[in-house]
C-alpha cells in the first residue's frame, strides 16, 4: 500500500516512444495519484523542467544527445535534491558507479514482465517519501530560521527606513525568494511608491507602474492586496492574465510567482510587502500563513515606530518648551530627590549652572533651618504618596540670596507604579509677595484713615454744623451761611469717600432683589425737588441690596443736578441688565469717557465723585455700565452683565 496520498509528478525520459508511452500508463495503475509526463529526450526534458515542477525524474541511460548521466548532471546544477532514477536497460558497474558519483537517486535495470514496473512505481514512491520528508525538514527550518530573523530584525530596527531594509534583505536572502520590496499607498494618486527592497531588482521597479485604481495596473497581487486588505497571490505569472502590464520584465529577472501583503495594523495600512520567488507555485497554504503571519508583526512593528516617532516630536517639543522657558525653573529629580534635568528657567531663578548642579540633592535650595526641620523630605514623601505636592516658602539661590518659591512637586511612576522620579516647577513670586505685603500694609492704612474719617473728623464736623444752625437762628450773617454750606459739602465729600473706600470691593453677598422696589426705595431718600420717577422694569435681578441703592442714589443725583427741577427719570429694562435715563441736557460723546473719573463735575457744588462710586460698584459686582444718549436727549446709563433671576 502508498505511504504518499498526495500527488506525484513524475517525469519520465526516455528515447524509446513506445517503451516510455507504456511505463508511463504501468506506472499510473500502479499508483492512482501518479501523474506521469514524458519526454523524447534527455534536452526536451531539461525544457520541460524549466517551464513545470516535478516531484521526480525518471530517465534512461543510452539516448542521443544527451546520455542519462549528462541529463542528471544537468538537473543536479538546479536541483541537487530532486529524486532522480536512473531507468536504463544497459547496466553495468561503471554506469552505475558514475550515476552514484552524480548524485542519482536510485538505479534500476529495466526487465521483462509487467513486475518491473510495480518495482520502478515503489521506488519512485519511496524516493518522493524521503524527499519530501527532507524537504518538509528543511522547509521547517528555513522558515524558522526567516521567523527569527524578521522577528530579530523587528526588535533591533531603530527606525522606520531601517526596519523596512532589513526586512527585504532577509526575505531576498531565504530561498526561493529572489526579491523583497515595501510600496507606500498614495491614496490621492492611487499609486504604489517604493520606499524600500532588496535581492535580485535590476531596475524593476523603475520600469513598471503599480496603481489601486480599476485601471490594468491596478489588477495586480499589489493593488488588490491594498484595495481588500487581504493577501493577494500570482502563483505563475507566466500565465497570470493580471499579471500582463508586468510579465516580460518579471520573468526576464527570474520572477514566476508573487505575493504581495498588505501591513495593516487596528485598519491603518502601513504599507504593502511584495514578495517575489523564482519558481512557479511557491506560495502554498503553509508559506502563506507564515508570510501573513509576518506581515502582522511587520505592520505591528511599523505601529509601534509611528507611535515613537510621535512621542518623540512631543518629547522633543516639550524639552524645547521646558529648556526655553525662562519664567519657570523646570526640572527633574531622581527617586531620592537628586537633580537629574535642568532648564534654563532653573537656572535664570536658581543661578545655578546645569554642570554645577545636576547630581546634587534638591535640599540645597532651602534655607538651613527647612533642612534642619527636615522640609525637603516631608515634601518627597508626600509628593510620593499624594501624587503632587503645592506648596510656597522660602528658597536659596547659588549666591546665597533667597526668593520666594512657589512650587509644584509632581511623583512620577512607570507601568508597574514604581516611582521612577520626581517633575519639579518653581516660580519666584518676591515681588508678588512684596506687591500684596505693600498692599496689606496700604489697606491696614486705609483702615485707619477710615476710622479718622468716620469717627475724628465727622464728629467735629457734626459739631460745626449745629453750632452753625443755631449761630444762624441767632445772626444773620452771608459768612454764616456760606459756612454751613461749605460745612454741608465736607460732609457730604467725606461720605462718598467713605462709599469709595469701603464700599466697593468686590463681593460675593449678593441675592435676588425686586428692582422697581429698590429703585423707589431710592428715589424716596434723594432730594429731587419736582423731579418725576418712572418704573419701567418687573425685573429681580441678583445684587448686593445696600451698593445697589448707593448705585441708584449717585445715578439719581447725577440726574437731578445737570438735569434740573423738572427731571423725569426713567427705569427700564435690557436684555442683561437695566438702565437709568433722564431727559436733561445730556453728556456729550467728548465728555463720556471723561465723567466716572474722581473729581470730574460740571456743578460748583459737586464732589465728582458720584459718578466714580457707581462705575466702583459695577465693577465689584462683575458689571459694566456704558454712557449713551436717551431718546429724550438727556444722558442714559446702560448697567450691563446683570444676572436676572425672574420677572414678576
Amino acid at each position: 500500500m502508498s505511504g504518499l496520498t498526495e500527488s506525484i509528478h513524475v517525469l519520465h525520459v526516455d528515447d524509446d516512444p513506445e517503451l516510455v508511452e507504456m511505463a508511463a500508463e504501468m506506472v499510473e495503475r500502479e499508483r492512482e495519484q501518479f501523474d506521469v509526463e514524458t519526454a523524447p529526450s534527455a534536452s526536451e526534458g531539461v525544457e520541460q523542467l524549466a517551464e513545470t515542477s516535478f516531484d521526480c525524474i525518471v530517465s534512461d541511460f543510452q539516448m542521443p544527445g544527451m546520455d542519462g548521466i549528462e541529463f542528471l548532471e544537468a538537473v543536479r546544477e538546479d536541483s541537487p535534491d530532486l529524486p532522480f532514477i536512473l531507468y536504463t536497460g544497459k547496466g553495468s558497474e561503471a554506469v552505475a558507479s558514475d550515476a552514484i558519483a552524480a548524485g542519482v537517486t536510485d538505479y534500476l535495470q529495466k526487465g521483462t514482465g509487467t513486475e518491473q514496473y510495480e518495482l520502478l512505481a515503489n521506488r519512485i514512491e519511496n524516493a518522493v517519501e524521503q524527499y519530501r520528508a527532507t524537504q518538509h525538514v528543511a522547509e521547517f527550518e528555513r522558515i524558522r530560521a526567516l521567523v527569527a530573523d524578521i522577528n530579530q530584525t523587528l526588535v533591533r530596527a531603530l527606525s522606520q527606513s531601517e526596519l523596512d531594509r532589513r526586512v527585504c534583505e532577509v526575505l531576498a536572502n531565504s530561498d526561493p525568494y529572489l526579491f523583497a520590496w515595501i510600496g507606500d499607498h498614495d491614496p490621492d494618486t492611487h499609486t504604489i511608491r517604493a520606499r524600500a527592497g532588496a535581492g535580485v531588482e535590476q531596475g524593476y521597479l523603475d520600469d513598471i507602474e503599480i496603481t489601486t485604481n480599476d485601471s490594468v495596473t491596478g489588477q495586480g497581487p499589489t493593488g488588490e492586496a491594498v484595495r481588500t486588505r487581504e493577501i493577494a497571490i500570482a502563483q505563475n505569472i507566466r500565465e497570470a492574465d493580471e499579471y500582463e502590464p508586468w510579465r516580460e520584465e518579471a520573468l526576464e529577472r527570474g520572477y514566476h510567482s508573487s505575493i504581495a501583503i498588505p501591513l495593516v495594523y487596528d485598519d491603518t495600512l502601513y504599507g504593502v510587502l511584495n514578495v517575489y520567488a523564482g519558481r512557479p507555485n511557491a506560495f502554498d497554504d503553509q508559506e502563506t500563513a507564515v508570510l501573513t503571519e509576518l506581515g502582522d508583526d511587520i505592520a505591528h512593528a511599523s505601529h509601534s515606530q509611528a507611535v515613537q516617532r510621535t512621542l518623540k516630536r512631543e518629547r522633543d517639543r516639550f524639552q524645547h518648551l521646558v529648556e526655553g522657558t525662562e519664567h519657570y525653573a523646570i526640572f527633574m529629580l531622581d527617586e531620592d530627590g537628586y537633580v537629574a534635568t535642568w532648564n534654563s528657567g532653573a537656572e535664570e531663578i536658581k543661578g545655578y549652572t546645569e554642570a554645577e548642579i545636576r547630581g546634587e540633592h534638591y535640599r540645597t535650595f532651602f534655607p538651613d533651618e527647612a533642612v534642619e526641620e527636615g522640609r525637603p523630605e516631608q515634601l518627597l514623601t508626600r509628593a510620593k504618596e499624594e501624587g503632587v505636592v503645592n506648596s510656597e516658602g522660602w528658597r536659596v539661590r547659588e549666591d546665597g540670596s533667597q526668593f520666594w518659591a512657589d512650587i509644584t512637586l509632581t511623583a512620577l511612576y512607570d507601568e508597574s507604579d514604581d516611582l521612577r522620579g520626581y517633575a519639579k516647577v518653581t516660580q519666584d513670586l518676591t515681588d508678588h509677595r512684596r506687591r500684596q505685603q505693600q498692599l496689606k500694609r496700604q489697606n491696614e492704612r486705609l483702615e485707619t484713615v477710615e476710622g479718622v474719617i468716620s469717627h475724628d473728623l465727622k464728629n467735629p464736623l457734626t459739631v460745626a454744623q449745629t453750632r452753625l444752625e443755631l449761630a444762624r437762628d441767632e445772626f444773620e450773617s452771608a459768612h454764616l451761611e456760606a459756612a454751613a454750606d461749605a460745612v454741608g459739602r465736607s460732609r457730604t465729600l467725606l461720605d462718598d469717600l467713605l462709599t469709595l473706600a469701603s464700599e466697593t470691593d468686590e463681593m460675593d453677598d449678593v441675592e435676588p432683589v425686586a428692582l422697581s422696589d429698590a429703585v423707589e426705595e431710592c428715589w424716596a431718600t434723594v432730594e429731587t425737588a419736582a423731579g418725576t420717577l418712572v418704573v419701567n422694569t418687573s425685573q429681580t435681578i441678583k445684587a448686593n441690596p445696600r451698593q445697589l441703592k448707593q448705585l441708584c442714589e449717585n445715578l439719581f443725583r447725577n440726574a437731578v443736578t445737570h438735569g434740573g427741577d423738572g427731571v423725569t427719570v426713567t427705569i427700564g429694562e435690557l436684555e442683561d441688565g437695566f438702565y437709568v435715563a433722564d431727559d436733561g441736557s445730556g453728556i456729550s460723546d467728548e465728555k463720556r469717557d471723561e465723567v466716572f473719573e474722581a473729581g470730574y463735575s460740571t456743578a460748583d457744588d459737586g464732589t465728582g465723585l458720584g459718578l466714580t462710586i457707581v462705575e466702583a460698584i459695577t465693577d465689584a459686582h462683575g458689571w459694566d455700565v456704558r454712557v449713551t444718549e436717551s431718546e429724550a436727549g438727556g444722558a442714559r446709563f446702560d448697567i450691563l452683565g446683570v444676572t436676572v433671576t425672574a420677572l414678576y
